[in-house]
């Protein structure tokens, strides 16, 4: 078993990951030596079932069906909340974030949401529009125009930091 230790206190930090496709080892070696997280979130196109993940990572596990998922059991979309902070999670490819986030955007404002966690690009995104915060952790295995790369988000209450880190 992997990767779960409580934080303690009120802050959270949570890796956020996309299109891994097949490919496990890098995100778990990543868990691993930059964790201990109170969760994982995976925006789709994992390629692996959902079990499989958390037959090996302990802490709460997000993930949504991509693409290029087979697992029906996973969902297109998902909404938690974190911290009083409302959080969407998609692929993206339904929502056509290859051409721009205008239906993104739509789905969030629908949901309320604060933090759009989303993938399909493989281009990693960090940025805030307004009060909404679109991330994009791009592609540990297969990125587009840049390094492999994922996220780290640390939430409270009263802050939301979300740092991009980029593999050599």
């Amino acid at each position: 078993m992997l990767f779960y230790l409580p934080q303690g206190g009120t802050q959270m930090r949570y890796l956020i990951a996309s299109d891994s496709h097949g490919r496990y080892q890098r995100l778990f070696k990543i868990l691993e030596k930059t964790g201990p997280y109170d969760g994982v979130i995976h925006c789709g196109d994992s390629q692996l079932p959902y079990r499989f993940f958390k037959n090996e990572i302990t802490c709460p596990l997000y993930m949504v069906r991509g693409n290029c998922d087979s697992d029906v059991n996973l969902p297109l979309k998902e909404e938690i909340e974190l911290a009083g902070h409302k959080i969407l999670i998609v692929h993206g490819h339904r929502q056509n974030v290859k051409w721009d986030l205008q239906e993104l955007k739509h789905l969030a404002m629908e949901a309320h949401a604060e933090i759009i966690c989303f993938g399909h690009t493989h281009e990693a995104l960090n940025s805030k529009v307004g009060d909404m915060y679109f991330i994009n952790p791009g592609s540990l295995e297969l990125p587009r125009n840049t390094a492999p790369s994922y996220a780290v988000m640390e939430i409270d209450e009263e802050n939301i930091d979300i740092q991009l880190r980029f593999l050599n």
